[in-house]
């Protein structure tokens, strides 16, 4: 009976017995009265997969099938689900609860190891993309048991590293025509580079995406770009579509260490707002709600039409940089931030800004994930995979309970 499920080797379990059959292959002609035992319900076991998916049996439920039969073949193909039933669960106290049957709820966004590791690595970097991981100590009681590539491993401890802030570029400014801000000072390998860019004639004007970086904000005529980086980075030239005579063209960049950098697209920005401001001495932005993910590096951005002599720093913000230009017919940004231990909310208000005249302007906030984690493991390989694993490696918790109806 050849079958037309792709794996190397099924075994199919009928009223207690099992007989396993190679799969795309013919099978013996005894097995054939067991196939016609065989109903909807029965469980189907795949056993030695192939080298490119976990090596563990998955046990499945045979919820159809369709059979051709010619005068000299019989072939059948199943419809098959996971066999073992949903687990479910309540809500754990955040701390304290060590009941015996601790279950583990998975959350979103994806989650990669920093570097490469060894098959015997005990200490595991890895950025949870958005939402961190639990660090509460009795919730490794049994151990977190976490996939990753394909082995299995126990962890007993997540500890989680801050992020901080490099330093800040030298501006570079020009008149309708390209700019490259230069590098911070101090930026290495795996460091988030920021590049902040602004051209005067707002509503057509509009800074492009340099080579090799990825667009964070779209503010219209700001931007906000960012790229990890390589460890061999130049300066990066800022173009600008759709200048016109006399309009000013700006970009600052900035550097964050300990982001969580290596997953997809830098798929970073947990949060974010803008919003377009009519002719005033101040730049207004918007309220940010807070969002219940701890460590985020929240940036407040403002460009205004005209130049100035100052910007006052945001309460309980670190301004980055407020350069302003009168090369052309005049324009200025600035930037703060602040790395939320505890998140809290971003209320509406202004950067006050002396000097200059009224004139549009434009304010923004970005919340971006911040911090890595480090898994301490406590036993490797639990399922039999032993194995090294680059950089990138996807992980997730293994045994994982869902969110029910």
């Amino acid at each position: 009976m050849p079958t037309a499920i792709p794996w190397p080797l099924l075994r199919l379990l009928i009223a207690g017995r099992a007989r396993d059959f190679p799969s795309g292959l013919t099978a013996p002609l005894d097995f054939v009265g067991q196939w016609l035992e065989s109903d909807i319900g029965d469980r189907l076991d795949r056993i030695n997969a192939l080298a490119e998916h976990p090596t563990e049996d998955v046990r499945l439920e045979v919820e159809g099938y369709m059979e051709t039969i010619r005068h000299r073949g019989w072939t059948a193909q199943l419809n098959a689900e996971p066999y073992d039933p949903w687990r479910i669960g309540v809500m754990a106290n955040p701390t304290g609860d060590t009941d015996a049957d601790l279950g583990r709820l998975g959350g979103d966004g994806r989650a990669a190891i920093r570097a490469a590791i060894t098959s015997t690595a005990t200490s595991i970097a890895f950025d949870p993309s958005v939402f961190r991981w639990t660090t509460d100590v009795d919730d490794f009681t049994p151990p977190l048991r976490v996939r990753l590539g394909g082995e299995v491993v126990d962890v007993s401890n997540i500890t989680t590293t801050a992020a901080t802030f490099v330093a800040a570029g030298t501006v570079a400014h020009a008149v309708n025509a390209s700019v490259t801000p230069s590098m911070p000072a101090g930026v290495a390998a795996g460091d988030l580079l920021l590049v902040l860019a602004a051209i005067r004639n707002s509503g057509g004007g509009e800074p492009v995406t340099p080579d090799g970086y990825v667009e964070l904000l779209d503010a219209d005529n700001v931007k906000l770009f960012g790229k990890v980086h390589s460890g061999s980075e130049v300066a990066p030239t800022v173009i600008f579509a759709n200048g016109v005579a006399n309009a000013d063209t700006t970009a600052q960049m900035a550097a964050f260490r300990n982001m969580p950098t290596s997953v997809d697209d830098l798929d970073i920005v947990v949060s974010s707002a803008q919003q377009l401001n009519a002719s005033a001495q101040d730049i207004a932005y918007p309220a940010l709600p807070a969002i219940n993910i701890p460590g985020c590096v929240v940036l407040v951005l403002g460009w205004k039409q005209d130049d100035w002599t100052s910007v006052a720093t945001l309460s309980g913000f670190t301004e980055i940089g407020e350069p302003d230009t009168t090369t052309g017919d005049d324009q200025g940004i600035v930037w703060d931030y602040v790395i939320q231990t505890t998140p809290d909310v971003v209320l509406p208000s202004s950067f006050s800004v002396t000097g200059g005249a009224s004139a549009i302007s434009v304010g923004a906030v970005v919340a971006l994930a911040g911090g890595f984690q480090t898994l301490t493991v406590s036993a490797r390989s639990t399922n039999g995979v032993v194995k090294d694993h680059p950089a990138g490696t996807n992980l997730e918790v293994e045994d994982v309970l869902i969110h029910g109806l």
